[in-house]
């Protein structure tokens, strides 16, 4: 099921793709739904491509297609800065939900996020081939660079498989002293756990075991471009 931001979008590009030919830019996208940043469209419209509404014309700049709508999509009122219109189903004249297995991304995860974001669905993404069971994994989207000597940037997604049985070099998610929430390499040393953000930047802290809560390992990365 998509979101009312997804459907509002969905129809916006509906929209502009009839009365324009091509469709519209992130900018044009993010003043429809008068939204702070262009990443949030960029999450909006990955969901959309990954649910089968949307499809991405290759080797095009702004080139979007509209497969399918929900059906009884309508609107209002008419988009800012464009005729009044009234989309047509694309397809079937019904919306069956796509058969695939997806994973909700929860919060965005900085250097120390409040344990909350662990139980904040943002959107969804399909399920990696080779991951069987979602129940077995989790996903947080990085917020900053202080991983990136490990070759994890900002906004990148990243999949953990629920575990506390973590290796010496593993990079973890870890809740400390049960109120927050950080990704960092661990290393552990006799009763002493460190947990490293690889810059350093803030430095390395060390923990006893019983601060920590370990919820996963990282197994999968995957990045926008």
């Amino acid at each position: 099921m998509l979101t009312k931001r997804q459907k509002e979008l969905l129809i916006f590009i509906h929209g502009y793709l009839k009365e324009n030919g091509y469709s519209p830019s992130y900018q044009e996208m993010q003043e429809s739904l008068d939204l702070s940043s262009k990443s949030g469209i960029a999450r909006h419209v990955q969901c959309l491509v990954e649910r089968g509404f949307l499809r991405r014309i290759p080797n095009k700049a702004r080139a979007l297609e509209v497969i399918k709508l929900p059906s009884a999509a309508t609107i209002s009122a008419p988009p800012k800065g464009r005729q009044e219109f009234r989309p047509t189903i694309v397809g079937a004249t019904r919306y069956e939900p796509v058969a695939e297995t997806t994973i909700p991304v929860m919060g965005s995860v900085g250097i120390n996020s409040p344990k909350s974001i662990m139980n904040r669905e943002n959107y969804r993404i399909r399920l990696p081939d080779g991951l069987d069971d979602e129940e077995d994994y989790f996903v947080l989207e990085m917020n900053g660079d202080w991983m990136h000597k490990a070759g994890i940037l900002d906004e990148d997604i990243l999949i953990f498989k629920r575990t506390d049985i973590v290796s010496n070099g593993n990079i973890v998610c870890a809740t400390v002293d049960n109120e927050t929430v950080s990704v960092r390499k661990y290393r552990q040393s006799g009763k002493s756990i460190a947990l490293a953000t690889v810059e350093d930047v803030p430095e390395t802290q060390i923990f006893k075991r019983r601060q920590l809560e370990l919820q996963g390992k990282l197994v999968l990365l995957q990045r926008r471009y």
